[in-house]
C-alpha cells in the first residue's frame, strides 16, 4: 500500500539512519543549496552515507527518492513548510491487490542518470463526469530506479543530457 508521513527534522533523520539506510538502494537526493549532484546520485544499488549532520546543519532534503529492488519499495521524500513528506510504496503488495492497476516502468529522460524508471499506479473509481461509470483514476507514481543497463541508449555515456551534452565530450 501507499503510506504517507509528514516527519520532522529529527524523525527524518531516524527514518534515513534506521529504514533506508539499511537497504541497498538506488536514487538521489537533491539538497536545498543545490542541484542534484553526482555525490547525491545512486545509480547502482548500495548503502546510502551516513546522515552528515555537518551538511544538513545549514541545508536540507529538498527531494529525495529512492528504490530497493529486492524488496520492491520505492520512497518519496519531499520537503513541505518545516516538515518532509515521506511516501512509501511496496509495489509487490500493490500488485497483488486488486483495488489497484500497477503499470510496467516506463522510462523518461533524466538530465544526470540517463533514464529513470517510474510506476504508475490507478484505481477504479466512479467519476460523476463519466455519469458515474467507474474508470482507471491516476492515484501515484512511484520511483522505480535508473535504466542503467549498459546496452540501453539511455546510458550515460551514450546519450547526452537534455541540454544537448554529450557526458563523454563535455558538450557540443
Amino acid at each position: 500500500m501507499i503510506k504517507s508521513e509528514l516527519l520532522n527534522r529529527e524523525e527524518l533523520k531516524d527514518f534515513y539512519n534506521n529504514k533506508l539506510r539499511v537497504n541497498i538502494l538506488v536514487g538521489y537526493i537533491q539538497l536545498s543549496n543545490s542541484r542534484i549532484t553526482e555525490d547525491k546520485l545512486y545509480l547502482t544499488p548500495k548503502i546510502l552515507p551516513e546522515w552528515n549532520n555537518d551538511i544538513y546543519k545549514s541545508n536540507f532534503i529538498y527531494e529525495a527518492a529512492f528504490f530497493d529492488k529486492n524488496s520492491n519499495i520505492s520512497t518519496l521524500i519531499r520537503q513541505i513548510d518545516d516538515k518532509w513528506l515521506v511516501n512509501t510504496v511496496d509495489l509487490s503488495e500493490l500488485e497483488q491487490n486488486n483495488d489497484y492497476e500497477v503499470e510496467k516502468p516506463q522510462t523518461f529522460i533524466a538530465k544526470k542518470a540517463g533514464k529513470i524508471k517510474m510506476i504508475n499506479i490507478w484505481q477504479e473509481q466512479n467519476d460523476d463526469l463519466c455519469e458515474d461509470f467507474p474508470v482507471l483514476k491516476h492515484v501515484y507514481s512511484a520511483f522505480a530506479g535508473f535504466d542503467t543497463h549498459p546496452d540501453s541508449s539511455s546510458h550515460p555515456s551514450q546519450e547526452g543530457n537534455l541540454n544537448g551534452e554529450n557526458n563523454n565530450k563535455g558538450g557540443k
